[in-house]
C-alpha cells in the first residue's frame, strides 16, 4: 500500500499533466474522479491547488512543485517578491512556527494562501 504522501503527489502530478496536455476542464474532470480515491481533506486540498493555479497562475507567475516535506505547493512571486507558496482551505492545521524554521534555514520567504474551497477564490496571504 503506498504511503499517504506518495498517493497524494501521484494524483497531483497527473492532475497537472492533464491541466497542461488537455486543459482545464479534464483536469478537473480527472480530480472529480480521485474523490473515491483520496480522504475528503486530502482531496480538497488538491483541488485547493488546482483552483490556485488555474485562477493565479499569471498574477503570481506560479511553477508547481513537489511538496518532499518543505510544505511548498508552489514557488511564484506574491507582490513582486519571489517565494515558496503553501496552499490550505483551513488555516487552523498550520502551524506557523514550522514555516519560520524553513524560511530561515532556506532564506526562501513563505506565504500560506487561504483558498475557500467552495468558491475556488483566494481569501488570504499570511506570510
Amino acid at each position: 500500500m503506498a504511503h499517504p504522501a506518495q498517493l497524494y503527489n501521484t494524483i497531483k502530478d497527473k492532475a497537472f499533466a492533464v491541466l497542461h496536455r488537455d486543459g482545464k476542464v479534464k483536469a478537473y474532470h480527472y480530480l472529480d474522479g480521485q474523490k473515491i480515491t483520496l480522504p475528503i481533506k486530502a482531496w480538497y486540498g488538491l483541488k485547493a491547488e488546482l483552483d490556485f493555479f488555474t485562477g493565479y497562475q499569471r498574477e503570481f507567475p506560479l511553477t508547481p512543485s513537489l511538496d518532499y516535506g518543505i510544505k511548498c505547493d508552489f514557488s511564484g512571486f506574491l507582490n513582486n517578491t519571489p517565494c515558496r507558496i503553501d496552499v490550505t482551505t483551513n488555516i487552523n492545521f498550520k502551524q506557523l512556527k514550522d514555516y519560520e524554521e524553513l524560511q530561515n534555514s532556506s532564506g526562501i520567504p513563505y506565504k500560506i494562501v487561504v483558498m475557500n474551497k467552495e468558491t475556488g477564490k483566494m481569501e488570504d496571504v499570511l506570510t
